[in-house]
């Protein structure tokens, strides 16, 4: 298993199998959710295989996540959920676009 690259400046990600580790940490919870598309989800498969530091966090993620769903098997109260949903649209509409 080859480690991640050092980058040569700060602004510079660490890099691995093509893919920078801040992209695949980014996209962890759309891959645990099996929200990711197969070309996305084949790239960081390959990255994780090779990358120690993402595959820990992927780890940490996914036991963290099958903990969580094995404790909160309660019934939400109704409108819970539409609330939530739109708390985190309008924190969409705030963040700055790119």
């Amino acid at each position: 298993m080859t480690e991640a690259t050092t980058p040569s400046s700060e602004s510079e990600p660490l890099t691995c199998v093509g893919v920078d580790c801040t992209s695949a940490i980014d996209q962890l919870y759309a891959y645990l959710d099996g929200h990711c598309p197969q070309v996305d989800r084949e790239v960081i498969e390959e990255h994780l295989d090779e990358c120690s530091p993402c595959l820990n966090a992927f780890d940490f993620h996914q036991e963290l996540q099958d903990l969580v769903q094995s404790r909160c098997k309660s019934e939400l109260p109704e409108g819970l959920r539409d609330k939530v949903m739109g708390a985190l649209k309008d924190l969409e509409f705030q963040q700055p676009s790119d």
